[in-house]
Formats: C-alpha cells, structure tokens, sequence
C-alpha cells in the first residue's frame, strides 16, 4: 500500500515538468480518493501537500489541507484532533473567507461532540447561518442549517432541529445527492424521537429513492436500520427483524463497531417485545463484544436500558435497578423523551414486581406525563406544518400576483407598441393601415364566428339537458302510475296520483323548453293550458262537465320562477277536481292572470 502511494507521489511530483500549484492540484486528486478508503495513505499525500504549500505560502491550500485532516478526524470519532486541524485551518485564512467559514463549522460541532459547555454556542451557529447567507452560497447555507440542526438536537429541541434540516435540504443543490440523502435519513430518525411514525416513514422512503437511484450502498447500512426501527414501533416483528439483520450484515462487513453494538441491541430490544428473552440474551451478549466507553450518551443509555431490561426478565432485581440509575444519569446530560418513557415505563414494572405499588405507582405517573410531553413535541410540529403550509400559499398567492402583474405589464407594453406601429403605419402608408384593418375585420369576424358556434353549442346542450331532465321525470311519472296499479288502498292510489302530477307539471316545463327557440323563458299562457287539459285527463273529466276559462296575459317568466308558479297552480286546479265538483257535477273554472 505505502509502495502504491509512493508511486502515485513519483508519478504526481516527477512525471512531467509542473509548477508547484499543477503538483498540489494533482495531489489533492489523489488525497481525495483516500479520504474514505485509506486513512494511512491519505495523509502520506496530506503530508506532501503541506510540505509543498507550506515551501511556497499559499495559504488558501494550508486551510484546505487542515480542514480535510479536520474532516477525516472527525469522521474517525477522534473529535479533539478534528478540532485541532479546524484551528489550525483558520490560522491560514481570513474572517470574510469561505474556509474560515468551514472551519467554523467544524469548531462549532466539535464542541457538541466533546459537550464542551459554551454560553454562546447558538450565537456561534446562528452567526454561522448570518455568513453563509451573505456569501449567497446554497451548499455552505445548508451545511449552516444542518449543523445548527445538530445544535438543536444536542438540546433535544426536536422541533427545532426539524425546522433546520428541512431547511437544509431546502437548499441541497442536484449534485448534493449523498448529503442529501444523510439528511433525510437524520429527519426520520427525528421522527422516529418524537414517536411521529408516518413522517418517519416518508423520508426514510425518500433517502431509499434517492439512494437506490444513485446506486449508493447506505441503502443496505443506515435505510435498513431506519426501515428495522419503524417496522418494530408498528409492531411488525418480522419485518423489523429482516431490515435489521440486513444492516448488521453489511456494518459487520464493513467491520463498523458501534453501528454493529447498536443493531444487536436493536435486535435485543426486538426480540424482549416478541417475547422471546433467550434470543434477546444472545443479541445482547453479541453487542457487549463491541462495548467502549468512547461511545456517546445516548448509546450508553441504550446499551444500558436494554441491560435493565434482560435484568428485568431473569429476576435479576439489583442489577436492574443499577442500570437503570445508570441510564438516568446519562439522560440528566442528554435530554431524550422516549428513552426517559421507556425507562419510566420499565422502572414502573421493576417496582411492580419488587411489591413496592406506590413507587410502581409513581413511575407509572412519570411515564404518562412523559407521554403528554412527547404529545405536544407532536401537536407542536402540526403547527409548524400547517404555518409552513399557510406560509407555502401566502408566497404562492405572491408569486401568481406578480407573475399577473408582469403578465398585464407585457400586454400593455405589447399594446403601446401596437398602437404606436398603427400610428406609424397610417402615417407612412393607407395601404398599410387599410391591411392592418382588414385583418382586425377579419379576426374579429372569425371570433365572431367562433362566439356564435359555440353560442348555438350551448343552445344544443341546453336543449339536450332539458330534454334529459324531462326523460327523467317523465319515466318517474310512468314508474308511479305502474306502482298505482299494484295500490289497492284508494288513498294511497290518490297520493300516488297527486304525486305523478306534480313531477309531469315539472316535466311540461322541461317539455316547452327545449322545443322552443327560447331557452331559458316560458309563455305562462301555453304552460297553464296545456297543464289544465293533463289533469283533466288524469281525473277523467270531460271539457262538456267543466268549462275553464283562460284570461291571462301573454307573458314570460325564466325557469326559476315557473316552477313553483306550476307546482302552486297544479296543487290550485287538482284541489278543484277532486273537491269542488263532486260527483257528477258541472260547472266552471274562470283562470285570471296579470
């Protein structure tokens, strides 16, 4: 490996004749590729990179040399030498420098990895956002909102931390497709804190997407985990339990310690909710080969819960009780609700089966009111939804006002130079004017046309519906004169009757409608008329028994008005059948309308 490395140098340094600044580009190129897959050799060429910036004082390469040894360190956990390069980096550059900035960055985060306590922690993230702002760069912008995110989730202030990586991949450009992909990974576990199931499913789904679309393997790492976790808190032992021996396989390829402590306690924790404590024994002894105390808070609290836990299920009282005193420790320096629930919730069991009810009592309480807690974490986050929501369609109501600002500001710059060519054309030439007249005649006439086409559409469909609508009727009126066949009661058969004559006066009125020119107004005169003459028909009496007279004006009324006017009327004249002739009797009905 180092003979490799040595020859990649040679050929970098002594291949061909290049300046000073083509060697360090070209060893920059190689650093890169080791960054990740070879520490060793990346800082043999770190080294030369130094040497070489160093021997000609260009100090923009020194700053970025520190900041990738700062990077490198601190994706190792070796957190105090991640800091030192970051310092080191901001010696070499200037406050109104990108580089200082991230190496700011650095700083600012080291310090919540070493829980270095400092009063003005946020003002240092929140002044770190200010300048990535001003420099208007959109990756250094998102990288301020992530790293402030983390601030907020050292807090446990899980709202906040939320609000800051939806910002931050707010601003992901295309080709931040991995931290992108981080990010949504780190949403969901966010989530997953604040027990918020649905929300965490969705972006663990998303950074799977983008993963699989871009062939990275955190899919089969990290998204296996994610997806374990969700599948155990909907209650889906076996599905959980496929994700997260998918990802113990790959951290185990990769020989990953810590994630590969985490996941056995995942599948520990797994198989105490399945009930089946042997295996829950095996988990955990597996990940207690992997125990350090390098490990942060919230794993140690974990590692120790689970502990309690399996304590807890072989009788093992005292030990219970001193792991969990443990987790309660680590949780007074990390604030993290459900893992306080969860061990409210165990410390509650332990007491039960100690028989001391009233501590049991008190834990229980504890664990309910914890409950409520992670409620309002929930209730808080739908009210930043919806205000984002509403904020989302104020700026889109916005955006359309001006874009129809723009729009009519065009047409009036269009019509301006519309009307100033008209002027000109008249001035210079009549031809040009006579032509530009004819083709507006000519527009005109095709919208005319147009307007007329799809006025007499209209019409059609107009006609159509009023046919269809009195179809309807009319076969309602035929299925209640069928159905008063089958009536023997002979006031059923009358209300039967009175009903058919109430939907046919409707149906008249759809009738004369669409086999009139007008549309929409009604002669009352025919209208009444021809209503009269169906009732008499329907109550069987002849013209030569009962007279009526007709004395009404001709006029129209529309639709709206005629209906009722019909409805009242039939109600009048079928009242005056039935009651006002009984028998055989003649006689006369005078009809006035004015």
């Amino acid at each position: 490996m180092v003979l490799r490395i040595l020859l990649s140098c040679i050929v970098v340094l002594f291949g061909s004749e290049l300046n000073s600044q083509s060697q360090i580009d070209n060893l920059n190129n190689v650093a890169k590729k080791f960054m990740i897959s070879d520490r060793d050799s990346f800082f043999i060429v770190s080294d030369k990179i130094i040497e070489l910036a160093k021997r000609q004082r260009i100090d923009s390469i020194l700053s970025e040399a520190f900041l990738a040894r700062g990077m490198v360190y601190q994706l190792a956990k070796d957190y105090q030498s991640a800091m030192d390069y970051y310092d080191s980096a901001m010696v070499y550059t200037k406050y109104e420098d990108k580089n200082n900035l991230r190496a700011r960055f650095g700083i600012s985060e080291m310090l919540l990895k070493l829980n270095i306590e400092d009063d003005n922690l946020e003002e240092i993230f929140k002044s770190n956002l200010v300048q990535a702002k001003q420099f208007g760069d959109s990756i250094l912008i998102s990288n301020a909102y992530t790293r402030y995110a983390n601030f907020y989730m050292n807090k446990a202030d899980y709202v906040n931390a939320i609000q800051m990586l939806i910002n931050s991949i707010n601003y992901k450009k295309k080709v931040q497709k991995l931290s992108k992909i981080l990010d949504q990974a780190k949403l969901a576990k966010l989530f997953l804190l604040i027990d918020d199931i649905p929300k965490a499913e969705y972006y663990t789904f998303e950074a799977q997407k983008l993963a699989k679309q871009n062939k990275y393997s955190i899919s089969k790492k990290i998204i296996s985990t994610l997806r374990g976790k969700i599948e155990s808190r909907k209650g889906n032992y076996e599905r959980a339990d496929s994700f997260l021996n998918i990802a113990l396989k790959s951290y185990t390829k990769f020989r990953a310690k810590k994630d590969i402590f985490n996941t056995n306690l995942l599948l520990a924790e797994l198989k105490i909710k399945e009930g089946k404590s042997n295996e829950a024994r095996e988990y955990f002894n597996a990940a207690n080969k992997y125990l350090s105390n390098k490990y942060d808070l919230t794993l140690k609290s974990f590692y120790y819960l689970i502990k309690s836990k399996i304590e807890l299920i072989k009788g093992e009282y005292i030990l219970a009780s001193n792991s969990l005193d443990t987790v309660e420790n680590y949780l007074e320096h990390k604030n993290n609700l459900l893992f306080k629930i969860d061990m409210n919730k165990t410390r509650a069991e332990l007491e039960k089966r100690r028989k001391n009810f009233e501590k049991s009592l008190f834990f229980s309480d504890s664990y309910h009111n914890l409950q409520d807690s992670l409620f309002k974490f929930k209730f808080v986050r739908q009210i930043l939804d919806m205000e984002a929501k509403y904020q989302t369609d104020e700026k889109q109501k916005q955006i359309e006002l001006l874009a129809a600002n723009n729009k009519v500001y065009k047409l009036k710059l269009k019509q301006e130079k519309l009307e100033k060519f008209i002027i000109l054309a008249g001035a210079f030439s009549g031809f040009i004017f006579l032509l530009f007249l004819g083709i507006t005649y000519y527009k005109v006439r095709e919208k005319n046309k147009l307007i007329e086409k799809t006025l007499k559409q209209k019409d059609i469909l107009l006609k159509e519906i009023h046919h269809r609508v009195k179809n309807n009727l009319q076969l309602i009126s035929s299925l209640l004169n069928l159905q008063s066949r089958y009536i023997k009661d002979e006031k059923a058969k009358q209300v039967s009757l009175d009903g058919k004559n109430r939907v046919r006066a409707m149906s008249l009125i759809h009738q004369f409608l669409y086999q009139k020119e007008n549309l929409i107004n009604l002669s009352l005169d025919e209208y009444f008329k021809k209503l009269v003459k169906e009732l008499f028909e329907a109550y069987r009496i002849h013209e030569g028994r009962i007279k009526v007279d007709f004395n009404i004006e001709s006029f129209e009324l529309d639709v709206d008005r005629v209906i009722p006017l019909g409805l009242i009327f039939n109600e009048l004249i079928t009242n005056i059948l039935k009651y006002a002739f009984p028998g055989e009797r003649k006689g006369k009905i005078q009809i006035d309308l004015k």
